[in-house]
């Protein structure tokens, strides 16, 4: 309900029940359904099974953004039923999810946090660095530009541009953690939140170029927790 609710904001009936569909079914396509199946057969349900990794029904797809032409849409998704969703994109116009022409394609292959404990004699580092991989949830949120070309994300802090087919460039390397990204209407400038203040870059910029703040309004007490470019 709630996909189907965003993605009616932006395109027509009949693409998003497409889409919808095509979205809703991708959750059934990850390992972890295909290892239900083969459990079920085996009778090798356990307790354990049912509240571990891969998830047995899928990862659901979420963070969704649609492109200004209303012909794309990208997503966060794992295909393999784990927490660690990377960026996603299919054509509106047909979400096929069985066509692998048509189907989802996935821009990210980001580095997942490593299970591989500093210790592997030590039961307590083996439990810990599972727990942080599992909890490890990846790419936070995803934007269109205003060009349709272009990509920016959130992961681990930091924003990230990638274009489909190309590897992703680091945007902001600060320790604060950004969010709330927003291209200016013309698509020249990024504005976005970070420790409690509006900063902007331009659109084209790059890990090398600083940031510049526009507020100074943070303190111990009250920070912004939100923003809208004028028309």
């Amino acid at each position: 309900m709630s996909v189907a609710i965003t993605l009616g904001r932006f395109a027509t009936g009949s693409v998003v029940r497409a889409t919808a569909a095509g979205l809703f079914a991708l959750a059934g396509t990850s390992a972890g359904v295909a290892q239900t199946v083969e459990n079920a057969e085996r009778g090798r349900f356990t307790i354990d099974r049912l509240y571990s990794l891969p998830s047995l029904i899928g990862t659901a797809p979420r963070g969704f953004s649609w492109s200004g032409d209303s012909r794309k849409l990208a997503f966060l998704w794992n295909d393999e039923g784990l927490n660690f969703r990377d960026v996603w994109i299919i054509d509106a116009e047909n979400p096929d999810a069985d066509n692998p022409d048509a189907g989802p394609r996935r821009v990210t292959a980001l580095p997942s946090m490593s299970a591989v404990p500093t210790d592997a004699e030590d039961p307590v580092a083996v439990a810990e660095a599972e727990t942080r991989a599992e909890r490890d949830g990846g790419v936070s949120s995803v934007i269109w530009h205003s060009d349709g070309d272009r990509l920016l994300f959130s992961f681990s802090g930091d924003f990230w541009i990638v274009r489909p087919g190309q590897e992703p460039a680091q945007v902001t390397a600060t320790p604060a953690f950004e969010s709330q990204p927003k291209y200016s209407p013309d698509g020249g400038t990024l504005a976005f939140l970070s420790g409690g203040d509006i900063w902007t870059l331009p659109a084209d910029g790059t890990r090398d170029d600083p940031p510049v703040r526009l507020t100074n309004h943070a303190t111990v007490d009250a920070r912004l927790v939100g923003f809208q470019w004028s028309p």
